[in-house]
């Protein structure tokens, strides 16, 4: 094989693009209950994947590439929502990151606890068990996303956060 290439569908799916070794160009569809680790240089002999398309020349292959883009492109939006969907933090890692992490000044366990405390029942015993007992927390969680609104943090602020988090190294 000499170069291979991919692209993440709007329903999941994955487009392999490949050329190989006598430059004959492929393409190949993996639906998403196939595993990605089954992707291998056996391809064309493994029944998980199907042939999708398969063009004989660079200019043919764009052209095939170009028109598929153009059917399944996904918007910015999309694209966001796609990669928020996939954002979370283990309790540990959460918890420090509010301990240290600031929002306009006031690091974000304070704002948190504050806004928790002035909540009205049941709604507070609801965040609080919430706060207190789960064991990771995904940036989309309902209750994620209300509470960073209610702290001030734009979706955008709460993405970094959850970033930034991510590359820290608790253990150094």
């Amino acid at each position: 094989m000499k170069y291979s290439s991919h692209i993440i569908t709007k329903n999941g799916s994955i487009i392999v693009r490949e050329v190989d070794a006598e430059g004959r160009f492929h393409r190949y569809t993996i639906s998403p209950s196939d595993p990605v680790e089954k992707y291998t240089a056996e391809i064309e002999s493994d029944p998980n994947f199907a042939l999708y398309r398969t063009t004989e020349n660079a200019d043919a292959h764009e052209q095939a590439k170009q028109e598929w883009i153009e059917e399944n492109e996904i918007s910015e939006e999309e694209a966001l929502n796609r990669k928020r969907q996939s954002m979370y933090l283990e309790r540990g890692d959460f918890m420090a990151g509010l301990a240290l992490y600031s929002h306009e000044g006031t690091l974000l366990k304070e704002l948190v606890e504050n806004c928790v405390s002035q909540l009205p029942e049941p709604k507070k015993m609801i965040v609080q068990t919430f706060y207190d007992e789960k064991t990771s927390f995904l940036r989309l969680h309902p209750l994620v996303v209300e509470m960073s609104a209610e702290i001030g943090m734009t979706p955008e602020e709460t993405d970094d956060f959850f970033v930034w988090v991510k590359e820290q190294d608790w253990n150094n």
